[in-house]
């Protein structure tokens, strides 16, 4: 992972596979705290994570409307942002590459 941790906020449909995706994604007790974290957050604190100034790049999987929600907010700050939406019928994905001005 080279140094980057990964922060996943699952629907709130889903809470105990949010659950068992942080207990089974393979860290050891070598690992730090935190490589692996589950954000049990609704969607309208979303917008705080993005805007973290330690959040460096967004990936996300979900609705049309998610999806246009969280690239617009992503796409106010230089950082990748990796969006494909559509649900389990993935339609649409668009990447801005990270740019290297501040």
């Amino acid at each position: 992972m080279a140094g980057n941790v990964v922060l996943v906020k699952h629907a709130g449909i889903v809470p105990q596979c949010a659950i068992a995706f942080e207990e089974n994604y393979g860290l050891t007790p070598a690992h730090p705290p935190g490589l692996y974290t589950n954000l049990p957050i609704s969607h309208e604190h979303v917008d705080h994570v993005v805007d973290d100034p330690r959040i460096k790049g967004v990936a996300l999987t979900g609705s049309v409307a998610a999806g246009r929600s969280v690239a617009a907010r992503a796409g106010q700050k230089p950082q990748a942002v990796l969006d494909g939406t559509g649900g389990s019928d993935g339609s649409s994905c668009s990447k801005t590459p990270i740019s290297n001005t501040p």
